[in-house]
């Protein structure tokens, strides 16, 4: 897990995590694998999805059909995680496993943000679609915007959790630079949607021994190619009776961050993890 810990908080090509992930299953060599992706149902997440599901996926999981392999997908407004989709995967994923082996389950988050270049200078939160200047991610906008909608009271209820008022801390320009403020909201939504699978895994029971690999991300969405941050890395090991858990990354703290561009690629650093 060392070499994937080592991509936190730096931004890589849209290819590196998932095949991170891909050394790392090969080195683990379980009995079984399964995997979730959890994606905004945005159009520019298509990049995303095909390298997870090209770097990772094809490699590893089953085949559902002749020479087709696909995780269990969650696509909705703002990339929110179903509560019980856990449950319902890890059942997709149980197939005769070698005698004494285990199951991997690697689950990935991705929010994102759109960029735009002008004069060399990046802007996040917006991207050019269609002709035309678009907020990216239209979600993650519209709440920190104060708009009303179900799915965006689902979004604002986790941004609340345990009682800490994300929202009012992005837009705080006293604590949170604006120009950076669409950038660390998708930090924080990729680790708050984390959290929220890692609550419903600990009130589950897996079916067969089994190893979660939980990994947040944020997808840039660039006028090229697409790019991304790693987060963080959860894994709770249930392969032999007990439960051990572990994090690694980036607090849901916007507060916390510091930004930085080396070489021309994004560093998000926590505060409190120095």
């Amino acid at each position: 897990m060392e070499e994937l810990k080592k991509l936190i908080g730096h931004e890589f090509t849209i290819k590196k995590i998932s095949r991170t992930l891909c050394d790392i299953t090969q080195e683990l060599r379980p009995g079984v694998v399964g995997a979730m992706h959890i994606t905004c149902a945005d159009e520019s997440e298509h990049e995303c999805v095909q390298a997870f599901q090209k770097g990772f996926v094809q490699h590893h999981l089953p085949e559902l059909k002749f020479a087709n392999q696909s995780a269990f997908r969650i696509s909705n407004l703002g990339g929110r995680y179903d509560w019980g989709a856990v449950g319902i995967a890890d059942e997709h994923f149980i197939l005769p496993a070698i005698p004494s082996s285990f199951k991997l389950m690697v689950i990935k988050i991705n929010s994102h943000v759109g960029v735009t270049v002008d004069k060399d200078t990046e802007r996040y939160g917006f991207l050019k679609r269609y002709g035309r200047e678009s907020t990216c991610c239209g979600a993650l906008s519209a709440l920190m915007a104060g708009k009303k909608g179900p799915f965006l009271e689902e979004l604002r209820e986790v941004f609340r959790f345990a009682g800490i008022d994300r929202l009012q801390i992005l837009v705080d320009p006293g604590r949170v630079a604006p120009a950076l403020r669409s950038l660390f909201a998708a930090v924080v939504s990729a680790g708050l949607q984390a959290r929220q699978v890692m609550t419903d895994i600990r009130a589950h029971i897996p079916p067969v021994p089994t190893l979660y690999l939980v990994v947040p991300c944020v997808t840039l969405n660039r006028p090229d190619v697409d790019t991304e941050i790693l987060c963080g890395v959860y894994t709770t090991d249930c392969r032999s009776g007990g439960v051990k858990e572990e994090y690694v990354g980036l607090s849901d703290d916007p507060a916390n961050y510091s930004f930085s561009i080396h070489d021309q690629r994004i560093t998000i650093e926590d505060k409190n993890n120095k």
